[in-house]
């Protein structure tokens, strides 16, 4: 089955700051839990493989899991994307201990290595802080090393920061490139769209926010 990532997702979903230790492997007191739901659209070539994918087996819905809570000077996180058939698509903890995951339409499963882990500590404060404007980085996803930069870009709704985001290997070859828009809700960042296009399968996937809660755990 074709599964999705994003990224963090896919977007959001990758690297930056080095996580220097790994993370316990229970939720500590305080951890700030942020569930978010997501309408889903996807396009592909007219009867590709991909089309035919989408059009009979393509999930309507997706939910965000993102638990985060400090540790050590450091956001100790897990992210999750989960379809509305109860799969997971992407899955990424702080801890290095645990595997992390992700999938793109028409590929195979990836783990993202450590440097990768960094990049998503690294992209989840570019994203808080309003000073920052640019994040690049090498990164390790199943095996091969990889490049990313991510740029902040005008965006036209109120409030809110729009990022480029572009994943590429070492020749220069484009793997994914999208769009995320954030926003600011219960003084946390919520991902109100996310947009990728993946060059393998020639797939272009939107994520658009339609619910967003968060709760903080003692």
């Amino acid at each position: 089955m074709c599964r999705l990532n994003v990224a963090l997702l896919g977007l959001f979903v990758v690297w930056g700051f080095a996580v220097g230790h790994s993370q316990s492997n229970s939720l500590p007191h305080s951890a700030v839990v942020v569930t978010s739901t997501y309408t889903n659209t996807m396009e592909a070539p007219f009867f590709s493989k991909a089309w035919i994918w989408i059009i009979f087996a393509s999930p309507s819905k997706f939910t965000l899991y993102e638990n985060s809570w400090p540790t050590g000077g450091l956001d100790g996180f897990s992210i999750r994307l989960v379809d509305d058939k109860g799969v997971t698509w992407v899955e990424l903890y702080s801890d290095t201990l645990k595997p992390s995951i992700v999938q793109l339409p028409s590929d195979s499963l990836k783990h993202l290595a450590a440097d990768g882990i960094a990049f998503v500590g690294s992209l989840r404060r570019l994203f808080a802080d309003s000073t920052r404007h640019t994040l690049k980085a090498r990164v390790t996803l199943g095996g091969a090393r990889m490049f990313v930069s991510v740029k902040e870009i005008e965006s036209q709704a109120p409030q809110t920061r729009r990022f480029t985001v572009r994943t590429f290997d070492q020749q220069g070859k484009t793997y994914v490139n999208g769009q995320v828009q954030v926003g600011q809700q219960n003084n946390l960042v919520s991902y109100q769209s996310i947009s990728v296009f993946v060059h393998k399968g020639k797939i272009q996937l939107k994520l658009e926010i339609i619910d967003h809660q968060v709760k903080t755990t003692n």
